[in-house]
């Protein structure tokens, strides 16, 4: 399954929420139950332990939950608003 969303911006994305979370934890405070599930589960933000190829992990986890993408998208545009970056 390919998607507009490219592999790269993804893993790029993904170092970016790591080191928000690690740093400013507060930013994520506003974040609903649903929101943060989202991230944890698609991102892995916050995850000590993540699988050996997250790229097969996201196209295994997309393929099972369909919606997971646009749900991870949006908790994660609502990160970079409360942490200033728009």
């Amino acid at each position: 399954m390919k998607s507009e969303y490219a592999d790269q911006q993804y893993i790029d994305d993904s170092v970016l929420l790591d080191g928000l979370y690690e740093f400013h934890p507060a930013f994520f405070s506003e974040l609903d139950p649903d929101e943060w599930e989202a991230l944890r589960r698609y991102y892995l933000t916050g995850q000590q332990k993540v699988p050996a190829s997250v790229i097969r992990y996201r196209q295994k986890l997309r393929v099972q939950e369909p919606t997971i993408e646009n749900q991870a998208r949006q908790a994660f545009r609502k990160v970079c608003r409360l942490a200033g970056m728009e």
